[in-house]
């Protein structure tokens, strides 16, 4: 083994990948998906993560065509996260 090369460099830094994701609907509704691939100390380590978050909104009409019908809902807001 010797001193790295400048292909070396090279191929270190094409082994990075990172993504963003997102989506905004009319209802308010959104998310947001951050990840990456990571090779660190000349391959030594791998790391690989992913963040999520969102806020859904929907709303609940009830069980069934008669409960739909009726014209009654109940606006819903659901929020989580999650890292990975």
């Amino acid at each position: 083994m010797g001193a790295p090369t400048n292909r070396d460099t090279i191929l270190a830094a094409a082994k990075r990948r990172r993504f963003l994701a997102n989506f905004v609907i009319t209802n308010g509704s959104r998310g947001l998906a951050l990840g990456g691939e990571f090779y660190l100390r000349q391959n030594t380590y791998h790391i690989t993560t992913i963040y999520f978050r969102g806020d859904i909104n929907y709303d609940y009409y009830g069980v069934g065509t008669e409960s739909g019908d009726v014209g009654l809902k109940l606006p819903l807001k659901q929020t989580g996260q999650a890292l990975l």
